[in-house]
């Protein structure tokens, strides 16, 4: 046989070789697709197995050990926690829609009835249309200036901006987080199954596992994002998890009830769902409350705040090494009326950008949207920023959908002009407002009809005082950062010298 004619009938050998390989290597991979499925049978709940909702009974996630050292009868300041009993116990309820409607006020009712011997303020903001994705930015000005010390929360949106949102909270307050998990909205949520990211990401793998029963139709984003996302964010940032869900399933499988039979449309609640809402989270309050976990990991993030005993007079005495984020003056019957003077690493406490407060800008008309997400600066030296009370003026909506713009502060003749494409820069103010922050084009998609042209969105940019007064009958913050951090603090009066118990706060979270 010639040497070209063997040649020629080698060839479709090889390529039989090459084919019979590639199959091989694909049975190879299904096999490995069959296995991991098996394995997580085993290892994810499937319908009516164990889930996360399972441990409601017992409370899930961190527990609150602080909120129960504060409503202890005998709370007087001198708990190891926080500060006198004359300050009010806050708690906000924050989040998205769901959050405003009317299952909240009952929920506030049943804690002030239930603790009769606390003072509370409730809040809630949370805003309408804003996901996670947006509370990331206004959660410097909503929650952090209020010091709560409940966040009862619930949003939707990108896991990343949730759990940023949560962090914020965690690292600028000692606030402990209640965050309830998702009602049903849909009769097949009643039979999901908890399946982990990588295969309810893929629409193939999905697709397949489905065909193989390994899948069942009900495995969704919701399903991975309850059953596993959650419960991660909650053991990694140290919060407490109100689990809704299953308990909202368990309601509707012992009713026979339809998810949306609960519903005002194809996520809100009518008044039914609202009753059921308010029923299951004080139900989660109150065995979040029950349970004891001052022994737990959880438990140990609750740093103690730390009190200094302090004498001050026209000089600083004792210069104050602090790692927190907060320090307050306890209550000072003999020195009330008190002025004192701060100084933080060398510089007065107003000229520290950080310690600054921006409010969250006004709403658009119309609206519940704020105009602008959040009030950005343009660097932290002392100095950098000027406080005051600022205007945006919203010019004509042009053809791409953008507004011009015009910076102005009260009292000052200057105006920055600029555009919500591109970010607008005052030099002499120290302001950068982020093209990214401008929520106009986000309120125009909501409310179509409406002309924004000529409105106004204002913000405050408040320095922290100096001096603070020193109240007789309560503590009262003499400054505030936004996360923890190594300082150096000077605390002076004018008048003869005072003893003052200074407590100094360490937030949860480092940042």
């Amino acid at each position: 046989m010639r040497l070209g004619a063997a040649v020629s009938l080698l060839k479709p050998r090889r390529a039989g070789l090459r084919l019979a390989r590639l199959a091989l290597l694909a049975l190879l991979g299904l096999a490995l697709l069959l296995g991991a499925g098996v394995a997580l049978r085993l290892v994810w709940p499937g319908p009516g197995e164990k889930s996360l909702g399972t441990g409601a009974d017992t409370g899930i996630g961190a527990g609150l050990p602080r909120l129960q050292a504060l409503l202890a009868p005998n709370a007087s300041g001198r708990t190891g926690d926080v500060a006198d009993a004359e300050r009010p116990v806050r708690v906000l309820f924050y989040g998205q829609s769901i959050t405003r409607q009317n299952w909240w006020p009952g929920v506030a009712r049943h804690l002030q009835e239930r603790y009769p011997h606390r003072r509370f303020e409730f809040s809630n903001l949370a805003i309408g249309g804003h996901d996670a994705s947006r509370l990331v930015r206004l959660v410097a000005a909503d929650v952090l200036p209020l010091q709560p010390d409940l966040v009862i929360f619930h949003a939707y949106g990108p896991p990343a901006d949730l759990r940023r949102t949560l962090e914020h909270i965690r690292a600028g307050t000692v606030a402990e987080v209640l965050m309830s998990t998702d009602h049903l909205v849909a009769d097949d949520e009643l039979d999901e199954e908890a399946r982990p990211l990588w295969l309810v990401e893929s629409g193939l793998l999905r697709r397949w596992g489905q065909r193989l029963g390994l899948l069942s139709e009900a495995s969704t984003w919701q399903a991975w994002r309850n059953h596993e996302e959650l419960p991660r964010v909650a053991t990694d940032l140290g919060i407490a998890v109100a689990d809704v869900r299953e308990a909202w399933r368990r309601e509707l499988r012992a009713s026979g009830t339809s998810a949306t039979e609960l519903l005002a449309d194809s996520i809100h609640l009518n008044a039914r769902g609202e009753a059921l809402m308010q029923r299951l989270m004080i139900e989660a309050i109150d065995r979040q409350l029950a349970v004891r976990r001052t022994h737990s990991a959880a438990a140990a993030k609750v740093d103690e705040p730390l009190r200094h005993e302090l004498q001050l007079g026209p000089d600083c005495l004792q210069p104050l090494k602090i790692s927190g984020y907060r320090l307050d003056a306890a209550a000072t019957p003999t020195a009330g009326g008190v002025a004192v003077g701060l100084q933080v690493d060398g510089e007065r406490a107003p000229r520290w950008p950080q310690l600054m407060q921006a409010t969250r800008p006004s709403v658009l008309p119309g609206t519940e949207f704020p105009g602008l997400l959040q009030v950005g600066l343009l660097s932290q030296a002392p100095g950098s920023a000027t406080a005051g009370s600022y205007r945006v003026r919203v010019g004509p909506r042009d053809a791409q959908g953008g507004h011009a713009l015009s910076l102005a502060r009260d009292g000052d003749a200057a105006t920055v002009t600029g555009h919500t494409s591109a970010d607008v820069v005052w030099e002499a103010a120290g302001l950068r407002l982020q093209a990214r922050d401008w929520n106009l084009a986000y309120a125009q998609s909501a409310y179509p009809k409406l002309d924004f042209t000529g409105s106004d969105i204002r913000f405050e940019l408040t320095p922290t005082p100096d001096p603070v007064t020193l109240r007789p009958d309560g503590p009262v913050t003499l400054l505030r950062w936004p996360v923890n951090g190594p300082r150096s603090v000077c605390l002076r009066t004018d008048g003869p010298v005072i003893a003052l118990q200074v407590i100094e706060y360490r937030a949860p979270l480092a940042p």
